[in-house]
């Protein structure tokens, strides 16, 4: 009788353990949840797909978590980057600061379906970066549906985004001019390493981009296509 008395205690013991186990388990995987749940997810658009490699080291000595490329293609990378859920309107205006990336927003469906529609569908893309003078810093998207987006950011009349529809004509005109360019047969760049604090002009057509620093070096029919655009700003006041 005390033989089966010892094997009920160890039967019942056993049990407790394996509970007390499962319970364990149980919020370890509650506490991972919360740990999860306190980050949030930022989509940051770089100025350059060609940096991705120097950009993740920012990110990661920033003491941020480089999550994937969300959008991973030749003219646009979009980097998902997780950051602390309460800090993540100060990590939001920080990673703008670093010069970049061409925006920062919060992560969602939505967002990542728009950059995607409107990747689909770019017609021409122009970027011109900050110097120490008083070089006008902007970028546009134009879209096949001649849609164009502007964002001033420094050394033009507009600071900020808008968007418009550019005049068929126009438009017309615009997807002549860089058909003739043969964009695709042209080098990555038009640049001299030598100077230095020179603005860049990114200029991205047919998924290539084509950086530009030296303008007496690039052939005569991507500088009318790019002009061309230009004056479309100069028109509507906005650099």
């Amino acid at each position: 009788m005390k033989i089966f008395f010892v094997l009920f205690l160890l039967f019942v013991g056993c049990k407790t353990t394996e509970l007390k186990k499962v319970k364990t388990r149980t919020t370890e995987k509650t506490i991972a949840t919360e740990d999860t749940n306190q980050q949030q997810y930022l989509l940051a658009t770089l100025k350059n797909p060609n940096t991705v490699k120097d950009v993740k080291s920012l990110i990661v000595n920033s003491g941020l978590t480089w999550n994937h490329l969300e959008i991973d293609d030749s003219s646009l990378k979009v980097a998902s980057i997780a950051v602390p859920s309460d800090k993540k309107s100060f990590w939001k205006k920080k990673l703008l600061t670093t010069g970049v990336f061409s925006d920062v927003t919060l992560a969602s469906k939505d967002a990542i379906h728009e950059k995607k529609e409107i990747l689909k569908n770019t017609l021409v893309k122009i970027s011109k970066t900050q110097c120490r003078g008083n070089c006008p810093s902007y970028e546009l998207t134009l879209l096949n549906n001649g849609t164009l987006y502007f964002k001033g950011i420094k050394n033009v009349v507009f600071i900020g985004s808008k968007s418009f529809l550019v005049k068929s004509k126009n438009l017309k005109t615009i997807k002549a001019l860089f058909a003739k360019t043969e964009f695709n047969i042209h080098p990555k760049s038009y640049v001299d390493s030598t100077l230095k604090d020179i603005q860049s002009t990114f200029i991205t057509y047919n998924n290539k981009q084509i950086e530009i620093t030296l303008w007496n070096k690039v052939p005569k029919e991507l500088v009318l296509a790019y002009k061309t655009v230009e004056d479309i700003l100069y028109e509507k006041k906005l650099i």
